[in-house]
């Protein structure tokens, strides 16, 4: 099977979760809480009843309302004060405890707190000279500004040691607080006379195990002109210690919260030599918070994988990201580079302070990273703010990135010719060279169709603030540019004249636009380059966009679940990316691979989107991406999609059409129904497929059984824990060939059934006795149950060449298993009102009626769109052929009798027609005694 690529750490992590098996006891999520109820949430406790419920499914261990004074701000977008941690013992993966918690409709946002490294590549070299401030133009610099002590640096990190003899005398102390064991300045953290540990929540910042904050704290700003030791960029600017780890480690768990504690005791910079791939709210909700209603600017290092990587916060809007180069400014073969960073600063075999009043470094290029990169910018920084005082930090920081020095002219970073920000840092020029605009867009946001998803066929218009943040320019324009055929841009350039500091240009609706390829490869990256043009002057800056993978959120009843474009339901991408699962009543149901579906005619061909071997298959590919079946409506919210497995090698040729039906009443508002309208469109029919819906469960960790009620046609897996919980999935179609496979498996490598967690994974053969079998007792292992795969499926079917059939399944959750049989059988009782439209250009509809439906027998009235050969086909629900016929039309109204029907038995039908290019209309017809 064709499967998606997965990293190593990442199998890693799902056999770790597959075991059932918890190494560390507790779990972090972060999220934010709307507005709305401001007036329900207090210090450890929410008090919004479909919240609470959520929280008290995690076993929460504590609950902590992250910035309670963060309200105070001068604009509402900017408050920080209803995000939330929640801490939890229940062994539920993060991923999916946050989703549950979106699930409740009650917050902005949730996600798993992030867990980021410090920048730097250690050895313990000592002793040496600083051959960076030469490089950076520092001593020429500190000609024309020093520093000042009113200008404080706060260095979130490991840790620092307070009490070196060329860092105490820059210690930003608080005077108001004493060390006396009262709060005297009433800012809820006692005796934080020089800085806090917010990792051990106590006054004593300093690092244990590990001196990384050591060394950043006397790059930036260890005393200078004193006589003796190394002399830190920032010259007099102080610095505040804040620690954000555990002792021995550099694994950054309170960074944010570190960055906004620096923001709330008076930094106007603030380093972050720490970071890590993925991006969050929570993170730009805190850069936002510190930049624009504290002053501050966040410098941050881009980080050692030697790749074009973007970590985070670096990576966020308003942070400086910093790259490091060598002594011979080439970019070190450690930094990252790409579009966002922002400039470079040496980083290799720099001397620095260290722990127990010693100094380590020189001449070690081994001792080097963009950790100790970012702390030469913020020093830098620090003498800037000093010396233009009524500057915002956006202008600071673009002041120190338009002068620095070009280096991509050095034949080593030619292959990153625009990759590596604007050159390396210069202090002089930062601080003499005040002519050089800056025009950069700000707060970019997109509008289409399908914003915020990018789908192919797509025509999108780029939204935000062009702002000059430095010196006037004149006859300013920007173009927009992608060297990637899969976009077309149709206003490419902007005339904008002339911009004042910090002038700004509102982009609005058609300004700027572009068209997304019909033919754009799912989930490719599409590069942007905006080129800005003026007189003497020109500078650049990038964005990308990620082509969808194909999904729609559907949270419109209690059964919460996502759809996708290729055969995968609840989430569209491994390891809960691209959608919200499926919970119900904010209980998380299903992980990893989620719900996908199988189609195969033997042990050899199955074509499936469901987990393989630590991956997901990837089998089907879309042809129309996931939307609103406004031509199909029958429910409250109708999508449809169509993909097919012609491009894999052992594909069934197969065409199939998926729709969704989704209700909001009473009685219907815990179902989904799914309806696959499957075409043979190969050459040869197809006698004997199996069609079927592959699920990983997860209902309430792993304490999971299974069961099935083939009286409803219904496979089904329940908690066994206290507060009971039912899912299943019934098939629609009557007389179809009922099957359910339960799959067993444990930490300890036991398994039921089939073991799909061996050396093979779920291989092609064992998918299709899941498919064609059944073992409906599952979670039979342990008492308590255990982990619990399942494929609920119908068949075997024929599909004759060029015909279709229909296989219809409801996606079900009840808190009992007597409200889950009762679901099921009010989806039956709905499905049976349903028609199928399917394989239709909307814009040529053939439209038909059966009359009398439901009645014993029928006619077909026809409104054929072209004249030429129609195809009408009978077929029972099944999927058993029972009449095919072919009939001449000219194109307008004609009618069909129908065939004597009388023979057959009462139930559910499906009448076909085909028009002479091949498309076809279906609809459903019942047959009454």
């Amino acid at each position: 099977m064709k499967v998606s690529t997965v990293l190593t750490f990442l199998v890693v992590l799902l056999a770790y979760q597959l075991s059932g098996q918890i190494e560390n006891p507790t779990f972090s999520i972060l999220f934010k809480v709307k507005p709305a109820f401001r007036q329900d949430c207090f210090a450890n406790r929410i008090n919004v009843p479909i919240l609470e419920k959520a929280i008290k499914n995690l076993a929460p261990v504590e609950i902590i309302r992250k910035f309670p004074n963060g309200y105070r701000v001068k604009n509402q977008a900017n408050d920080i004060s209803l995000i939330y941690e929640v801490r939890y013992a229940n062994p539920l993966p993060p991923e999916i405890a946050a989703a549950a918690i979106k699930a409740t409709g009650s917050v902005e946002y949730a996600e798993p707190k992030p867990q980021l490294n410090t920048f730097y590549i250690p050895n313990d070299s000592e002793i040496g000279k600083q051959y960076a401030l030469g490089l950076i133009q520092a001593p020429e610099g500190w000609d024309i500004e020093q520093g000042d002590s009113s200008v404080v640096i706060g260095i979130v990190d490991t840790g620092v040691d307070w009490d070196h003899p060329d860092l105490i005398g820059n210690v930003a102390y608080n005077w108001a607080d004493p060390v006396d064991g009262q709060d005297n300045d009433d800012d809820g953290y006692t005796d934080n006379y020089r800085g806090w540990d917010l990792y051990y929540n106590d006054n004593d910042p300093v690092s244990v195990g590990f001196h990384h904050g050591t060394w950043i704290a006397g790059l930036a700003s260890a005393a200078t002109d004193n006589g003796a030791g190394i002399a830190g960029v920032g010259f007099r600017c102080r610095f505040l210690p804040i620690r954000v780890t555990r002792d021995n480690s550099g694994l950054t768990t309170m960074g944010y919260e570190g960055i906004v504690y620096a923001a709330d005791h008076g930094c106007q910079i603030i380093n972050c030599s720490w970071g890590g791939p993925g991006i969050g709210k929570f993170g730009q909700d805190v850069i936002n918070y510190a930049t624009y209603e504290r002053g501050a600017l966040i410098i941050a290092a881009a980080g050692n994988e030697g790749s074009d990587q973007v970590n985070f916060p670096a990576g966020y809007e308003g942070v400086i990201s910093v790259a490091s180069t060598d002594q011979a400014d080439k970019k070190s073969t450690s930094s990252n580079w790409g579009i966002s960073i922002d400039l470079c600063a040496p980083g290799q075999a720099l001397h620095t302070t260290n722990a127990g009043g010693d100094y380590t470094g020189y001449g070690d290029n081994s001792f080097s990273g963009t950790s100790l990169s970012a702390s030469l910018v913020s020093g830098c920084a620090g003498l800037l703010r000093a010396h233009f005082p009524d500057w915002l930090p956006e202008q600071i920081g673009e002041q120190i990135r338009v002068t620095a020095d070009i280096i991509e002219e050095i034949p080593a970073n030619t292959p990153y010719a625009g990759l590596l920000g604007g050159g390396r840092l210069n202090v002089y020029r930062a601080l003499t060279e005040t002519g050089h605009p800056s025009v950069r867009l700000k707060n970019r946001s997109f509008s289409g169709t399908n914003i915020p998803y990018f789908n192919p066929g797509d025509t999108v218009n780029i939204l935000g603030d062009i702002i000059n943040y430095l010196a006037p320019v004149s006859g300013m324009k920007a173009t927009i540019y992608s060297a990637s055929p899969d976009v077309e841009i149709l206003n490419a350039e902007l005339a904008i004249g002339s911009l004042g500091t910090l002038d700004t240009v509102h982009l609005t609706e058609n300004k700027w636009q572009f068209r997304i390829s019909p033919e754009a490869p799912s989930k490719s990256t599409i590069r942007f380059r905006i080129s800005y043009a003026g007189d003497d002057y020109s500078d650049q800056e990038w964005f990308e966009i990620e082509i969808s993978s194909g999904f729609r959120n559907v949270e419109i009843n209690r059964l919460k679940i996502s759809f996708g474009s290729a055969g995968r339901v609840g989430f569209n991408r491994d390891f809960y990316k691209d959608g919200i699962g499926m919970s119900f009543e904010d209980r998380q149901l299903i992980y990893f691979s989620g719900m996908g579906l199988l189609l195969g005619t033997g042990s050899s061909r199955v074509s499936d989107a469901f987990y393989n071997n630590f991956n997901t298959s990837e089998d089907f590919t879309a042809s129309q991406f996931i939307e609103h079946d406004n031509e199909g409506s029958v429910s409250d919210l109708d999508l449809i999609t169509r993909f097919d497995d012609k491009s894999f090698a052992t594909g069934l040729q197969l065409n199939v059409t998926l729709k969704t039906h989704t209700w909001t009443d009473e009685g219907y508002d815990n179902f989904h129904i799914l309806e696959y309208i499957l075409r043979n469109d190969g050459s040869t029919d197809i006698s004997s497929l199996y069609a079927g819906l592959g699920t990983t469960w997860y209902v309430d960790n792993n304490f999971n059984k299974s069961s099935a009620d083939p009286g409803v046609s219904m496979g089904y897996v329940y908690s066994t824990l206290s507060d009971p919980l039912y899912a299943g999935i019934s098939i629609l179609n009557e007389n179809a060939g009922f099957h359910h496979y339960a799959i067993d498996y444990e930490g300890d490598g036991s398994f039921g059934g089939l073991n799909v967690l061996d050396a093979n994974g779920f291989s092609t053969a064992e998918k299709y006795k899941a498919l064609s079998s059944d073992r409906y007792e599952g979670g039979v292992l342990n008492p308590n149950g255990n982990g619990v795969i399942t494929v609920t499926s119908s068949g075997p079917y024929a599909i004759p060449a060029g015909d279709s059939i229909v296989v219809a399944f409801a996606v079900l959750a009840g808190n009992d298993l007597e409200e889950l049989q009762q679901t099921a059988s009010y989806a039956k009782e709905r499905y049976d009102g349903l028609f199928v439209d399917t394989d239709e250009p909307i814009a040529s509809k053939t439209s038909f009626q059966l009359s009398p439906n439901p009645g014993k027998s029928f006619q077909v009235l026809i409104n054929a769109t072209v004249s030429g050969k129609h195809v009408i086909t009978i077929n029972d629900n099944s999927g058993l052929l029972i009449k095919r016929e072919s009939i001449n039309l000219e194109e307008g109204r004609s009618i069909w009798e129908g065939p004597d029907l009388k023979y057959l038995p009462a139930g559910i039908y499906f009448i076909s027609l085909r028009k002479p290019d091949g498309s076809s209309v279906t609809k459903k017809w019942i047959r009454q005694e």
